[in-house]
Formats: structure tokens, sequence, C-alpha cells
């Protein structure tokens, strides 16, 4: 937040005689000593790849399936939307209870347990899209 003159004079002088720790000097709940950049924290380096390659899968995912079925599939605008309803229902009939119920658990193991849940549903719908590009009933 901006602040302006007189205003920015009055809490620089509220802060005068109170000792701020340096990022340098900062220690974690744990003991450990905070670094003073999240890039030079390993569990931070090791989220933040974890939560790209699932972001990028994700949002993968969103572009290709829809691509396949125009290309492979010939579908129409008619079977997109479908398609992208029967995509989005699971969120809307489910997140709330899952949601309640995975408040119980430790956050790291929720997101665990979702990333991996992502992570195979494109093979268990690899073979139902490719059995009807071949014609079979579906």
């Amino acid at each position: 937040m901006y602040l302006s003159g007189a205003r920015w004079q009055a809490s620089l002088s509220a802060t005068r005689g109170i000792p701020v720790p340096s990022a340098s000097s900062a220690v974690s709940d744990s003991g450990r000593p905070v670094p003073s950049s999240l890039w030079r924290d390993s569990d931070f380096r090791r989220l933040w790849v974890g939560q790209t390659a699932s972001q990028l899968g994700e949002h993968t995912g969103l572009v290709v399936l829809p691509l396949f079925a125009v290309l492979t599939l010939h579908a129409g605008a008619t079977e997109l939307g479908i398609l992208r309803a029967v995509g989005q229902a699971p969120i809307l009939l489910l997140s709330l209870f899952v949601g309640a119920w995975g408040d119980r658990w430790r956050t790291r193991t929720v997101m665990v347990l979702t990333d991996v849940g992502r992570t195979s549903r494109p093979p268990q719908n690899a073979p139902l899209t490719a059995d009807r590009a071949k014609g079979a009933p579906g």
C-alpha cells in the first residue's frame, strides 16, 4: 500500500527503536534457518518443479483432448460440449464433499494423492478413444 507524506513519516517513526530481524537471521518453526531466497530452499524447488509439471500436464490435456477428438474422431461442436461437460461434472458434483474430507488430512498427502490421481487419468481414457477411433461401438 502506498503511504503519502505524513502517514509515511508516522509509520516510519512508529518502527524506530524496534529491532527488525533481517532475512538472513530468520529461523523457521522447525528451527532451520530460513534462506534469503526461496530458490535456495530445496523443499521449495521440489514443490515448484512438481507443481509446474502437474500444471503443464493438466493444461496440455485441456488442449490435446479436444484437438484429438476433432482431428481423429471428427467430433463436432455438440460432442466437444459433451466432452467438456463430462470432464467438469466430477468437479461440480464432488468438490464440496471431497474438500471437506481432504481438510482432515495433511496438505502434502492430499497434494501428492491428487497429482497421482490426475496422472493416472489420461492412460485410462486412451484405450476408450483408440477403440472409438477404430470404429468400435462406444
